[in-house]
């Protein structure tokens, strides 16, 4: 259940921004059509404030698995979605999560992030790396 309210909170938070730098784009129809609102700029910085926070805790949160064991990752995470070789005689395990984002005018977005944790020969993480893929449907 934890896992599912951490999942609902960041896709909020992923909607919220997504939103966010959408407002960021319109304009002051009381203004020039060519001049963005005077509070763009400021949403802007809160945007990439935010962001960095958000880039921070994940950061912060993948750091703390780095010498954790594999067991201990698997059992939190459950069954990765890959499975490869680092060439080194170790392991590099992904994790897929998808989330989806309805708009009020029925089109959609699916994103894909991928956790990946490398795994030495003793089992133990050593590295991580956080991607996110994102594509617009109807």
């Amino acid at each position: 259940m934890k896992t599912k309210n951490l999942c609902l909170l960041t896709f909020i938070i992923t909607l919220v921004s997504s939103c966010m730098a959408i407002k960021r784009f319109q304009y002051n129809m009381n203004e020039n059509f060519s001049t963005p609102t005077a509070q763009a700029q400021p949403q802007e910085t809160d945007q990439l404030k935010s962001q960095a926070n958000q880039e921070q805790e994940l950061r912060e949160t993948m750091d703390e698995w780095i010498g954790q064991t594999k067991h201990q990752l698997l059992l939190k995470w459950g069954v990765p979605t890959v499975t490869a070789s680092d060439g080194n005689g170790g392991e590099i395990l992904k994790f897929d999560q998808l989330r989806r984002g309805l708009f009020s005018n029925g089109n959609y977005i699916t994103v894909i992030h991928t956790y990946s944790f490398c795994i030495d020969k003793e089992q133990k993480i050593y590295t991580w790396k956080y991607n996110k893929q994102g594509r617009q449907g109807q």
